[in-house]
């Protein structure tokens, strides 16, 4: 008996095989993607197989959890989400995983800042930041730029919305600035992401021309200050320049005005000869020949140069003006005796409480003394500057003090204010004593937030027995007590456990009951 053959026909074999007998094939592979930081991006895959297939996409060969579907969308992309993606897909039969996708996050440009400075003049001198964009003629002036984004970043600068040929760099040099400079100057960024743009308005202001070459600015050195003064009396006025500012000792410049808006530096002789830590200088004629003499304050001894009359400057090496040690802080002349001579006074800038400034009087014949007992040395303290002025209109002039610290201590001698208003801080224990006739009054607080005893402080006048005012403590932070007259030598002493203001003003002699 012959047997049967079991054959299926051709259009089942291939039914069967259309219905998925098999594992996932990849049909459409993911796509590489470039966005801008803040956009969508989106991968997709397409694959057949036996259903139902299973997708689990990786970023950097990481399973991602959250996506399992065929399409992997990424909302508001930044540079953390720039890498490589890859999809696995399986079924029941395998598994298949796709090629890798790249996701590259571009950064637009963004300008960090637009800044306008004064072109170097030294190697000391590496830029001027000008606070505004008004410059004067002449000026050689650096626009500087920088920016951030995706690399590489393009510059373009522009002057009134025109492209400037040839600037495409970090920085715009313009030099000998002129009226037709002035405008709008804008730098352009742009890379594969898109293009920002800054602008900076620069305005040349005539009114003032920036001098940019002679040895006044060209010379280097830690200069602290300047003064003018026609030492040679040719009418134009000179330059002296001290230096010093960093701590350390140099010799000044001096130019001379050439008298045709250019000058000339002084390169030997004093004062240029001599090495100094300098901290201030004024210019004076003290022995009333017609020439300007010069003082220079140093940290150390000061020094005084008399002018010879033909240019020439001798140095003063006697005398307590050039003998005295202290760290002078600043010097001013006036004539404070109204005797035809200019005096000089030297504050002294010092840490120490117990320094104290120094007045010279002129003595008329090219010297001074040293005046001890005057209430403007007697003052304790670090004193910075000073300056002279009539402000009463009396003839006499009074001197303004700025100081950084005052604060007399106990066992140290009364101290007297000199006839100005003036307030003066005591620790505990410090004693104050007026001179001629004061409104006095006491703001008191305490040294620690700590309740005190009541305790009462007595402050008694020389020429009354009776009590003028009393000062009481309390456990509060602070207490005022009301104004009292004082008569010359009342002497007050603060409270143990308390820091006191004294406020003082001379009484008017009509008011003066003594």
């Amino acid at each position: 008996m012959k047997a049967n053959s079991l054959f299926l026909p051709p259009a089942l074999l291939l039914a069967a095989v259309s219905t998925g007998l098999c594992q996932p094939v990849i049909t459409t592979q993911p796509s590489s993607l470039t966005n801008i930081a803040g956009t969508t991006a989106t991968f997709s895959v397409e694959a057949t197989g036996t259903e139902p297939l299973h997708y689990q996409w990786q970023f950097n060969t990481l399973e991602r959890t959250d996506q399992t579907n065929a399409i992997l969308i990424l909302t508001n992309v930044q540079t953390g989400n720039a890498g490589s993606y890859t999809v696995v897909i399986t079924n029941v039969d395998g598994a298949v995983t796709s090629a890798v996708a790249t996701l590259t996050v571009l950064l637009y440009p963004k300008i960090l800042f637009l800044r306008l400075s004064g072109k170097a003049a030294t190697s000391q001198d590496s830029s001027h930041l000008y606070l505004s964009n008004s410059v004067s003629p002449g000026a050689n002036l650096i626009f500087r730029t920088s920016a951030s984004g995706t690399a590489p970043l393009h510059y373009q600068w522009q002057f009134n919305q025109l492209d400037l040929p040839g600037k495409t760099g970090t920085s715009l040099a313009l030099a000998n600035v002129q009226l037709t400079n002035a405008g709008e100057y804008a730098i352009v960024v742009t890379n594969a992401a898109g293009a920002t743009s800054k602008v900076a308005t620069l305005t040349v202001d005539p009114a003032f021309t920036k001098i940019t070459t002679g040895p006044i600015v060209t010379d280097v050195g830690y200069s602290d200050g300047g003064t003018w003064g026609d030492f040679n009396n040719d009418g134009f006025l000179d330059l002296f320049v001290y230096n010093g500012m960093d701590g350390n000792a140099y010799v000044p410049f001096l130019y001379r005005n050439n008298g045709d808006g250019t000058f000339t530096k002084v390169t030997s002789g004093p004062p240029v000869n001599v090495v100094a830590e300098a901290t201030c200088a004024c210019w004076g004629d003290y022995d009333n020949d017609g020439n300007l003499d010069l003082f220079v304050a140093t940290t150390a001894r000061n020094l005084l140069y008399r002018n010879n009359g033909n240019g020439t400057f001798t140095g003063i090496t006697i005398g307590s003006v050039v003998t005295d040690v202290a760290h002078s802080g600043a010097g001013a002349w006036v004539d404070y005796d109204n005797d035809g001579f200019l005096d000089l006074f030297v504050t002294t800038a010092s840490s120490s409480t117990n320094f104290h400034n120094f007045l010279y009087r002129n003595n008329g014949d090219g010297t001074f003394s040293t005046i001890t007992n005057s209430t403007l040395v007697m003052d304790h303290g670090s004193f910075y500057g000073g300056a002279w002025g009539d402000y009463d209109n009396d003839g006499n002039r009074i001197v303004s003090i700025t100081t950084t610290a005052m604060a007399p201590s106990p066992g140290s001698p009364p101290v007297a204010l000199p006839p100005t208003s003036r307030t003066r801080t005591l620790v505990p224990g410090a004693t104050m004593t007026t001179m001629d006739f004061w409104i006095c009054s006491w703001q008191t607080s305490t040294v620690k937030k700590t309740s005190f005893t009541t305790t009462t402080e007595t402050a008694r006048s020389p020429a009354s027995p009776t009590a003028l005012w009393s000062m009481i403590s309390h456990s509060r932070r602070s207490v005022s007590i009301p104004a009292r007259l004082a008569a010359p030598g009342a002497t007050m002493t603060t409270t143990a456990g308390w820091t006191c203001t004294l406020a003082m003003k001379e009484v008017p002699a009509s008011h003066r009951p003594w």
